[in-house]
């Protein structure tokens, strides 16, 4: 993870999310960019974010993402033998 500066693009997007103004830490790892809403020092939100990635156990994550209603129907048709997700 790296701080990075929030770029004007960023911001427009974050804003449009419904978020306000980027005046806090945003950092990068890899394609992914990290905002650090709650924190106003990069070094204790990096400092939070260690901590916190030492907890986590990769074997229990899944993760999926949903970009449109085809994609949530897709999903929906690979959960039916368990629950309907949405």
């Amino acid at each position: 993870m790296k701080m990075i500066q929030s770029s004007e693009l960023e911001s427009e997007k974050f804003a449009a999310l419904g978020g306000g103004a980027v005046d806090f830490p945003v950092g990068r790892l890899g394609a992914l960019i990290v905002f650090f809403q709650h924190y106003h020092d990069m070094d204790i939100a990096l400092s939070n974010w260690s901590e916190r990635c030492s907890r986590t156990n990769p074997a229990k994550f899944f993760l999926f993402i949903v970009y449109d209603d085809t994609t949530v129907d897709i999903v929906n048709s690979f959960f039916c033998s368990r629950t309907k997700l949405f």
